[in-house]
């Protein structure tokens, strides 16, 4: 009889060592997560460094025109669509106010450009860096903080 409860506590004793130890690694590992999480998740949502959120930016699309290029001798045309990117809610209005404005700078900066000004993608960064500047000389409400072309084909 004294056998049984001997063999009976040696068989509890090591259930509840397995137990005592998950519980002692899994309520730090359970914590530490938590705190990661909290931690990353204020971290992204900060714009303390002057960031925008995406959720904040708003698009703007001027529809798709063609210009003349300044190829002297040839007959050469650039077709584009562009999408410009503003965190300002009141640029909408403004944007819709002056939106002759606007599509008269772009196409005024393009005109003056040849063939070989758009012949590379660092060319191309130029030339929305320089659009982006003029169009927010316009602009009084915001500024732009991207210009995309969706669409930009050189015949």
């Amino acid at each position: 009889m004294a056998e049984q409860t001997q063999s009976q506590t040696q068989e509890t004793k090591p259930k509840r060592k397995w137990i005592k130890w998950v519980l002692i690694l899994t309520i730090p590992l359970i914590i530490v997560s938590g705190l990661l999480g909290f931690y990353f998740s204020t971290v992204a949502n900060a714009t303390d460094d002057g960031t925008i959120l995406m959720k904040d930016v708003q698009t703007v699309t001027i529809p798709s025109f063609t210009i003349n290029l300044a190829d002297a001798g040839h007959r050469r045309y650039l077709r584009t669509q562009i999408t410009l990117e503003h965190a300002e809610k009141k640029l909408v209005s403004e944007l819709e106010l002056k939106g002759h404005r606007v599509k008269d700078t772009i196409i005024n900066i393009l005109r003056e450009k040849k063939v070989v000004d758009l012949d590379s993608n660092e060319k191309t960064e130029a030339l929305r860096q320089e659009l982006i500047a003029s169009i927010n000389e316009i602009l009084v409400d915001g500024e732009i903080i991207g210009l995309y072309f969706e669409e930009f084909i050189i015949q």
